[in-house]
């Protein structure tokens, strides 16, 4: 299926910081929300969860994983706390086979099933969803303007100006509220894939594959909602499409207060159902570490990386939310040169970014020409979100 691109794309580039406001964690403070998350998993309300056992596991292994990683310490600088660098050192150990594949600090497990476990507390902790669980009440009070971006995105996707999401990010916060202001959006993966579904004959979707009229979502490092084949075949994955009645806080209400669909992905106990879809198998998520080594062998991952290219190669303007393009990912800097250097329109595209850090524009100054200082906000996406719709409607109309 061919993409129609027209030189007049909008490119929405979204970094950790885009969901910031929504309590999910960003690279500063994951750690913490491990911490956190590991510690409700044991709670008496939690304790008859069918997942709960799989997740404590899981927790365990990165937390002691965590730790083994510390040894460099005596060496050269890591930061424990930061979730990409522990899982890029996994990553290493088991494509290099440095030292042994058993790590004996890690209960003497194979390096493979360290990273399974690691993958799987990544999904407990990015398969969240801050916007319907009213204890997150920074959740709860941002989650309208979040909304209100989205519904601005569908507008203008509507009025034939082509939009793309890239993101990379692993959490579903671009489909869940595409979904909450009844929009649609597709992954547009063109590759051999299984479908998983909750229910046999549903036609209800939270999310749409290969489908060019919505909102393309490209997401560079994987999602929560995608698994590899039965946890071995990694160039093949199951994607979670499917909405689910399902409580949303179930907290001292009725099902009739709180029944809503939602993805089915969402809920405690999806692991259990996911099983029950992967002939009692634990799935594995396809989430990648930003190690892009990976792209050329593996189908699936290699076609959002090529269609997120023909979306930038093409792009009037490209807005990037909370990402910060560190000068030391020189795999980015490439990446948008490859997509650049054949572009066909002769106009350079206009950077817009919003970003809490007032210094970032240096950073985009060395990497992009012609960078206009006045289309760089400084503060949070809540903050500035209107300011942000109000830039992208001007250089629109220009």
């Amino acid at each position: 299926m061919s993409l129609k691109h027209s030189c007049n794309d909008i490119v929405i580039f979204l970094g950790a910081g885009f969901t910031h406001d929504l309590e999910l964690p960003i690279m500063s403070n994951f750690s913490s929300e491990s911490e956190r998350e590991y510690a409700g998993i044991g709670t008496p309300g939690n304790r008859t969860k069918n997942a709960v056992p799989i997740l404590l596991k899981a927790g365990s292994i990165f937390k002691k994983f965590q730790k083994y990683s510390s040894n460099t310490g005596r060496f050269m600088n890591i930061d424990v706390n930061n979730m990409e660098d522990i899982f890029c050192l996994a990553d290493i150990i088991k494509g290099t086979s440095i030292g042994c594949n058993i790590i004996p600090d890690v209960d003497n497990l194979e390096i493979e099933e360290i990273i399974t476990n690691i993958r799987l507390w990544l999904w407990k902790i990015f398969q969240q969803c801050p916007p319907i669980n009213k204890k997150k009440l920074r959740a709860q009070e941002n989650k309208d303007k979040y909304k209100a971006f989205f519904r601005f995105l569908i507008e203008k996707h509507k009025s034939h100006k082509n939009i793309s999401i890239i993101t990379t990010n692993y959490d579903l916060m671009p489909e869940f509220f595409i979904n909450e202001i009844k929009g649609e959006c597709a992954y547009n993966i063109h590759s051999k894939y299984n479908e998983w579904k909750t229910h046999s004959d549903s036609t209800n979707k939270f999310v749409y594959i290969n489908h060019s009229n919505l909102i393309p979502i490209y997401k560079l490092h994987g999602s929560v909602n995608y698994f590899f084949d039965n946890g071995k075949n990694k160039d093949t994955i199951n994607i979670v499409t499917d909405k689910l009645n399902s409580d949303v806080d179930g907290v001292g209400k009725s099902h009739a207060e709180v029944f809503k669909k939602r993805p089915s992905l969402f809920p405690l106990d999806a692991i259990a159902e996911l099983k029950k879809l992967n002939n009692n198998e634990i799935p594995t998520p396809a989430i990648i570490p930003p190690m892009y080594s990976k792209i050329e062998s593996m189908a699936w991952l290699k076609s959002i990386w090529s269609n997120s290219l023909i979306a930038i190669r093409n792009a009037k303007i490209i807005v990037f939310i909370g990402y910060s393009f560190p000068q030391s990912d020189g795999f980015m800097k490439s990446f948008f040169q490859s997509a650049l250097v054949n572009r066909k329109s002769p106009n350079t595209p206009i950077i817009i970014n919003l970003d809490k850090n007032k210094d970032i524009k240096c950073s985009y100054c060395k990497i992009f020409n012609n960078i206009d200082g006045k289309n760089f906000l400084n503060g949070t996406f809540v903050n500035k979100s209107k300011d942000l719709m109000n830039l992208i409607g001007e250089k629109l109309r220009n």
